[in-house]
């Protein structure tokens, strides 16, 4: 299994914003979307990297990457979201225990990337054996370990 990726492709090239800004939607006001309140794939993001599965999203051709920076509150330490797109690095200004309280599996995370999938429509979720880009799609790539391997048996 540590070869292989699920991969949870649409039509369409999906707005980086979808995945590094809260509060925006490209569905809101849409009754025929599923969700619509902009935190979805944000939150999707935070429940993985907070069970150390760093998704690889490409928005069509180019390579989506988060990771967590270290930092301080006061005295109190905490960790925020970074993410890295055409080669440029930036801090999101959300701490990784964004949600944590209650956005606290694995599912709902990923429940959430396909959600939005099927939303933007001609979707696809699957396993594969390596991760690439494609013109005119959004695709995120997460590595199958056993809890991602439990969510996909369970669609």
């Amino acid at each position: 299994m540590s070869n292989m990726f699920l991969k949870i492709e649409n039509q369409g090239v999906a707005p980086i914003q979808s995945f590094t800004m809260m509060g925006l939607s490209t569905a809101r006001g849409k009754g025929e979307k599923i969700w619509q309140f902009g935190t979805g794939a944000k939150h999707g993001i935070l429940t993985c990297m907070r069970q150390k599965i760093e998704p690889t999203i490409f928005l069509g051709e180019n390579e989506l990457k988060f990771g967590t920076k270290g930092d301080m509150m006061g005295e109190t330490p905490y960790e925020h979201l970074t993410y890295t797109f055409k080669g440029i690095s930036k801090d999101i200004s959300t701490a990784l225990d964004c949600g944590a309280l209650d956005w606290n599996s694995l599912d709902m995370g990923l429940r959430e990337f396909v959600s939005n999938a099927i939303d933007a429509g001609g979707y696809k979720v699957e396993i594969v054996s390596s991760i690439e880009p494609a013109k005119d799609t959004t695709r995120i790539y997460l590595p199958f370990r056993p809890e991602v391997a439990k969510f996909f048996a369970a669609l």
